[in-house]
């Protein structure tokens, strides 16, 4: 009789987990649920923070910190066929989705074709809404833009055109950007990812607390009009991609390779030679070198003025040994398209900086990843921080552009 009746207790029980999990993934409140578990264990199992005595003490590896990347995973699996997606539908040229308590709307303009190219334009306008109750500010983004051919080009990068604003409940920002794309037509998605700064009562998380918030599928199209698109794939587990994005105490870096159009011209080579990399690979390549340009936005979202003092790359392109360039400052690039001495660069609280460096290697494809030494100002340094080793994430060169 208890067999029975034990055997019933577990039928209910299994019943109610199958609804709660069928909720769960179904509903907003119930995708919230499990992001905020995952987060939670996510949490956990990062040791960034480790509370001592009421205290609070920071990691000192860059690997341990909660990241971006890890908080967008973990955040709940978007349905091909959902709203959000529409896969394999018709969509309109805007998007509107709340996810976390953050409204975003996106919305796609044509612009024309590129003079002399074979690319199309687009310019987009994003705006955020914070629907909750919490202070917030927006650190870093993910995109995913997809040709008509299914061919998706990621980015991620840190804040939003050069800003990362900070949301009080109630709040908005928006800004413009755009893209181009090989086809006509296309699409584009993504998230964003936030930092809690004041949780509903006023205090302030004792570690960093991130989450992310989803961009809807919208169409790119020559008139704005409902089109239906391929959806793309961002890059799989395993691969490394050809964009990066990291967050040290809340100054963001973010980069993305692509090759150099000058890469076999040998003149060019010639005039990039001052290179801490250009001399070593081509004596590991036997006088070749493939040209890749790196597009390295950072913005520092601290509340205290930083210069970056030094910059360092570290390439493993298949040949022993690796090969470390080292840079006196930010990389910047005269009007001939020669690279200027690197000097030191001061941001101030909020600002950003974007700019281009160059990688020679002597391979097809290679794993870069890097690390920027920043100085708080001293003046503005009330933690105590002093030098910060900002890490680079890696990311990927490739000639055939793929991750």
């Amino acid at each position: 009789m208890g067999a029975a009746r034990d055997a019933v207790q577990l039928g209910l029980l299994l019943a109610f987990f199958a609804i709660g999990v069928q909720w769960m993934r179904n509903t907003d409140g119930g995708q919230q649920f499990l992001f905020a578990t995952r987060q939670y264990i996510l949490e956990l199992l990062s040791p960034e923070h480790k509370t001592l005595r009421g205290t609070t003490t920071k990691a000192s590896s860059p690997g341990e910190a909660l990241q971006p990347e890890a908080v967008r995973k973990a955040a709940p699996a978007v349905r091909p066929e959902g709203h959000e997606m529409k896969c394999n539908e018709e969509i309109p040229a805007y998007s509107s989705v709340t996810s976390n308590k953050i409204q975003i709307f996106a919305q796609g303009f044509y612009k024309g074709k590129v003079h002399d190219s074979d690319e199309h334009w687009w310019m987009y306008r994003i705006e955020f809404k914070n629907t909750g109750r919490q202070r917030v500010q927006l650190l870093t983004r993910h995109w995913l833009f997809v040709d008509a051919n299914g061919k998706t080009t990621e980015v991620k990068g840190p804040g939003a055109r050069g800003m990362t604003p900070k949301l009080g409940p109630g709040r908005s920002h928006s800004y413009e950007s755009g893209t181009p794309l090989k086809t006509d037509r296309g699409s584009m998605y993504g998230s964003f990812q936030f930092q809690i700064l004041k949780y509903e009562d006023g205090s302030k998380p004792l570690r960093p607390h991130m989450f992310s918030a989803r961009v809807g599928r919208l169409a790119l199209s020559p008139d704005n009009a409902p089109i239906t698109v391929p959806c793309g794939e961002e890059t799989p587990e395993g691969m490394v991609a050809l964009t990066s994005v990291f967050v040290t105490d809340r100054v963001i870096v973010g980069v993305t390779s692509s090759i150099s159009p000058d890469k076999a011209d040998a003149a060019a080579q010639a005039r990039f030679g001052e290179l801490a990399l250009s001399e070593a690979v081509r004596r590991k390549g036997g006088g070749q070198a493939m040209r890749f340009i790196v597009d390295v936005q950072v913005n520092n979202g601290r509340d205290q003025t930083v210069n970056v003092k030094r910059v360092l790359w570290h390439v493993s392109d298949g040949l022993a040994p690796a090969i470390t360039a080292e840079r006196e400052g930010v990389m910047s690039i005269g009007q001939n398209g020669s690279p200027r001495k690197p000097v030191a660069y001061t941001l101030g609280q909020n600002e950003a900086l974007r700019y281009e460096d160059y990688i020679d290697i002597a391979t097809r494809t290679a794993i870069v990843e890097g690390e920027m030494i920043v100085e708080i100002d001293p003046e503005d340094d009330d933690d105590g921080d002093g030098l910060l080793h900002v890490f680079i994430a890696p990311f990927a060169l490739n000639v055939e552009g793929e991750p």
